[in-house]
């Protein structure tokens, strides 16, 4: 009962664009799954657990079982030819050897790339099909209580369920940027020219200073800069032109002078903006 909802998928997939189209119906299920997770329909959308094995069989048992599949298959037409009854569709790379290695090459030469590709997002181990039906079973079950033993229990993934997974963040950065930029362009045009004069006059110069680097470490103090939409668009900014940014901001505690009466230390704040930026060094010949 446990089951009752799952589906079995056979044969599938066999490319890698039927890869990826695995790894976007699993992300689209969880993306559903989160929108839906603390509304009334919340239980109807459930965690998606694929379990995966793939058979791996030499050749010379593939070409056998395959020229052995047509010829049952022949035999039971002729069997049922002769009394009326229905025929089984039968395959070509079942009554032809050569075109039995032919399907085994697909397999070998595109299917097991694509599948080597689905372990970027899915746990499974190719399963030695070589031997016994009961033998095999038994790898399967084996390999798919292992893969269980991979998953986080369901209360304790539900507990964490709102933490963006990291791919997720990084999937639409690039239409997100540019949403940002212009809503900066039109909606705060003099923040927005007074972050590209900062740019320009504060930071490239250090950048170009350290080209031959990749790497620039840059302190600014600028009131600018305690606007917190001002860091936001130096950051955008510099990463629409390629370049990897952090920003950090370190208070200082400056002693200004002596309270005559009371005898203590009067002391200003100074905000300091360090950035760390980024990018593709150049090659160098020696």
């Amino acid at each position: 009962p446990v089951y009752e909802s799952g589906v079995v998928v056979d044969g599938f997939p066999r490319t890698k664009v039927q890869v990826e189209c695995v790894r976007l119906f699993y992300n689209k299920m969880m993306e559903l799954r989160r929108e839906f997770f603390d509304t009334s329909i919340g239980p109807n959308f459930r965690r998606p657990i694929f379990r995966i094995t793939v058979l791996y069989v030499r050749e010379n048992v593939s070409i056998e079982r395959q020229l052995n599949r047509g010829q049952k298959i022949q035999e039971y037409n002729d069997t049922v030819g002769k009394s009326g009854g229905g025929a089984l569709p039968i395959r070509p790379t079942d009554l032809d050897e050569g075109l039995a290695r032919e399907r085994y090459e697909v397999f070998k030469n595109q299917t097991f790339d694509a599948l080597q590709s689905l372990r970027d997002s899915f746990h499974y181990h190719f399963i030695d099909a070589n031997r016994s039906i009961e033998e095999v079973e038994e790898s399967i079950k084996e390999g798919f209580a292992y893969q269980s033993s991979l998953e986080l229990g369901g209360d304790t993934y539900d507990s964490i369920h709102n933490i963006p997974v990291a791919s997720e963040l990084t999937a639409h950065v690039r239409h997100n940027l540019v949403k940002r930029l212009d809503n900066f362009r039109h909606r705060h045009a003099d923040l927005f020219t007074k972050a590209i004069d900062l740019i320009e006059t504060q930071m490239v110069p250090i950048i170009r200073r350290h080209a031959a680097a990749g790497r620039a470490n840059i302190r600014l103090e600028n009131k600018f800069l305690d606007k917190e939409m001002a860091i936001d668009m130096v950051v955008d900014v510099l990463t629409e032109r390629g370049y990897s940014i952090t920003a950090e901001c370190k208070e200082l505690i400056v002693p200004m002078r002596v309270d005559p009466e009371t005898h203590s230390i009067i002391n200003a704040t100074r905000r300091i903006w360090i950035f760390e930026v980024r990018f593709h060094a150049p090659s160098i010949r020696r």
